[in-house]
């Protein structure tokens, strides 16, 4: 079944939502779905990756829900020969300018040509 699970996961461009994984695998319970669909989620990102470089854009955006939303900080690469896109989140507490430079540090090339929408962070 995990096999089957990871083969559904990967099959679609926009990943699957747990309900459907539920409904497709046959799971009991939604929070057995969610589980697995997490950690495969996490079992997908090489430890060791390239950081993103050449052309990167990063912005932060609101993620959630009625009981709460999460500030997520966001940067894609787009290769324009082949329309490829790398993407890096981070769940963040704040985007002030240390944090917004930590997560540049950890998933940005240092010679990446950088765009933002002109947020002070």
């Amino acid at each position: 079944m995990w096999f089957r699970a990871e083969f559904e996961i990967s099959l679609r461009r926009n990943s699957i939502s747990a309900k459907d994984l539920q409904r497709i695998l046959g799971l009991g319970s939604h929070e057995t779905a969610w589980t697995w669909l997490h950690k495969l989620r996490a079992a997908f990102v090489r430890p060791n990756r390239e950081p993103l470089a050449k052309s990167v854009q990063v912005d932060e955006a609101f993620v959630g829900d009625k009981e709460g939303k999460h500030l997520v900080l966001v940067a894609t690469e787009t290769d324009a020969r082949t329309g490829m896109r790398r993407v890096r989140m981070s769940n963040v507490e704040n985007n002030d300018a240390k944090t917004v430079e930590r997560f540049a540090a950890a998933e940005i090339a240092p010679d990446a040509r950088v765009t933002t929408d002109g947020h002070k962070g």
